[in-house]
């Protein structure tokens, strides 16, 4: 399976027997009905490259809204369940040296994004507010640290059996919907497990795209944006691969080798 294929996620948040999560592989937000495995795109982050992996790592939910946390990238994301809206926060301006978030911590009205620098300044926002400041303190924060509160794979016995990465382990988590059962993503494939505790059985949803056509356009723009970033590699996607889609493109876009013709776009964003 090519990266760009893939749909998981670190973490997710579960709503009334949908599981809200931010793509890990590029910037994508999902919907995924867990009881079916059939999941929606729902669009993009704003104001972060639709390429970038990893752009979030922490997630909770507070008052129907659900707050996806930075990793890579450079803003907070607050998304409306009511209204399907999403508002960006920025915690670190473009000008500034780009750092990973280590650790979110969610106090009472506060919300403390910890860098991995160890000279860094934790950003605190107030969900009130809506201010944000920088501290230099690092020791204990007052509130839930969200890294000791994730809830990970309930019977490691089976990693061999359905093939998830010892690496990936300790980046695998997932919820009990109920005292019963448990679902989480795996971690490089398009696919829920379900474990029911009382039968100490696994169950592999696969992942059903309902709006396939929408999420293969976008994802032609996330292919065109990592060649024109230059970032194309066998572990993010071949040179073929990209031809092989911009081709396809093209095709259902016109029937002539116009000014918009694959050959010309790909002669352009060599000289960009």
């Amino acid at each position: 399976m090519l990266v760009l294929e893939r749909i998981s996620c670190i973490n997710f948040v579960e709503k009334d027997g949908y599981a809200f999560f931010s793509n890990r592989f590029y910037n994508g937000l999902f919907k995924v009905e867990i009881r079916t495995g059939k999941t929606v795109f729902l669009g993009c982050f704003e104001h972060e490259r639709i390429s970038k992996r990893n752009i979030h790592k922490e997630i909770f939910l507070k008052d129907e809204k659900i707050y996806f946390c930075p990793r890579r990238g450079r803003f907070l994301h607050i998304f409306d369940l009511k209204n399907h809206s999403i508002q960006a926060v920025e915690l670190r301006s473009e000008q500034e040296k780009p750092f990973l978030i280590e650790e979110v911590v969610i106090g009472e009205n506060d919300i403390f994004f910890v860098p991995d620098q160890n000279n860094g300044s934790v950003r605190k926002w107030n969900m009130e507010t809506r201010l944000l400041v920088k501290i230099d303190e690092k020791k204990k924060l007052p509130g839930q640290y969200l890294s000791e509160h994730k809830e990970r794979f309930p019977v490691p016995e089976f990693i061999g059996e359905y093939q998830i990465a010892y690496a990936c382990i300790n980046n695998f988590f997932g919820k009990w919907i109920s005292d019963e059962v448990w679902y989480g993503f795996l971690p490089m494939g398009s696919q829920m497990l379900k474990y029911v505790k009382e039968s100490n059985r696994l169950e592999v949803i696969p992942l059903v795209l309902m709006n396939e056509e929408e999420l293969k356009d976008y994802l032609w723009k996330v292919k065109t944006e990592l060649v024109k970033d230059k970032i194309v590699s066998e572990e993010e996607m071949s040179v073929q691969d990209w031809l092989s889609i911009t081709f396809e493109k093209e095709v259902q876009n016109q029937n002539s080798f116009g000014k918009r013709c694959a050959g010309k776009n790909v002669w352009r964003l060599t000289k960009e």
